[in-house]
């Protein structure tokens, strides 16, 4: 068997938007950086952001930026013997070259404003299998803003506020309107986090148009039942086959009782818990094995 050159050791370079909190996507792949580091592995961070739909700029440090050419990450990189690329879903392979690349997808391909393409040998990690049926690798994440030990253990006393929440529902639904007499919550308000969670606190029913937000989930972790109001992008099949199963809240048109679904939702959400736990503390091996299928992935001969 060849194994490759005696003297491969690959550098991994994680190019990711900077960290916003209320991006699930975003915090995945600077969460995965770290995860990669602590596997024993050389990382380098990289910003790397579109400011138009085909511009893109980058920065080592967060505060020095410079424009993304065909070549500019080639250049960057020139200096790592084995560098391997990692990004998300939609950033666009022109910019790379010949540089080994990983696209990780956090969300199917062309869902979000930015439409990149691809190119022949990249390997491909998917955050949920619907993203990308055909990967390389499966590497769900468990993200939370609240300790799962702590939402496990929280008490779920009466509540009186509902919430809607759009999101980038609003690319696929037309006319997005406020529910029963919610309040509307957006990406801009709540602003803080601690906001943001005593509002979830206090909330009974979180309705949902953004059929993939993270949103949902962190509502769950609060105790308030997220209802969905749509499965687009994404088709109902789709949606069923990879979330339904585990879905702890109501779904649209599928002959469900609300009033039903609130009974039975501290059940499933104490179950949904469970299962987000165990996928967190199996996390960081997931990762190890990950690296060591990139690597034979990608080892020269």
């Amino acid at each position: 068997m060849n194994n490759g050159r005696l003297d491969y050791k690959p550098h991994f370079v994680v190019a990711a938007h900077p960290k916003v909190p209320n991006s699930a996507g975003i915090t995945a792949l600077w969460k995965l950086a770290d995860a990669i580091e602590a596997a024993g592995h050389d990382v380098t961070r990289l910003n790397f952001t579109a400011v138009k739909p085909d511009q893109y700029v980058m920065s080592m440090d967060g505060q020095n930026w410079v424009p993304v050419h065909t070549h500019s990450l080639t250049t960057l990189l020139q200096d790592i013997p084995f560098p391997i690329l990692i990004s998300g879903e939609n950033t666009d392979s022109k910019y790379f070259g010949n540089l080994n690349f990983c696209r990780y997808h956090l969300n199917k391909m062309g869902v979000l404003l930015n439409k990149g393409s691809m190119k022949e040998n990249e390997y491909h990690i998917a955050f949920h299998k619907i993203f990308y049926p055909d990967c390389h690798f499966h590497l769900p994440q468990s993200q939370e803003r609240l300790s799962l030990e702590e939402a496990r253990d929280l008490k779920i006393g009466a509540r009186g506020l509902d919430l809607t929440y759009i999101g980038k529902g609003a690319m696929y639904v037309p006319n997005p309107k406020l529910l029963r007499d919610s309040v509307l919550m957006t990406r801009e308000w709540p602003s803080t986090n601690e906001q943001y969670l005593s509002l979830l606190r206090n909330t009974r029913v979180l309705y949902s148009y953004d059929s993939l937000t993270a949103v949902m989930f962190d509502a769950m972790l609060m105790g308030a039942m997220p209802v969905l109001l749509s499965y687009l992008p994404l088709g109902r099949d789709d949606w069923l086959s990879g979330f339904g199963s585990q879905f702890p809240g109501y779904l649209p048109n599928e002959g469900l009782d609300f009033d039903q679904c609130l009974a039975d939702f501290p059940a499933k959400r104490l179950k949904f818990i469970d299962e987000a736990i165990e996928l967190r503390d199996g996390f960081a091996n997931n990762v190890k094995l990950m690296c060591e299928d990139i690597i034979r992935f990608f080892r020269p001969t």
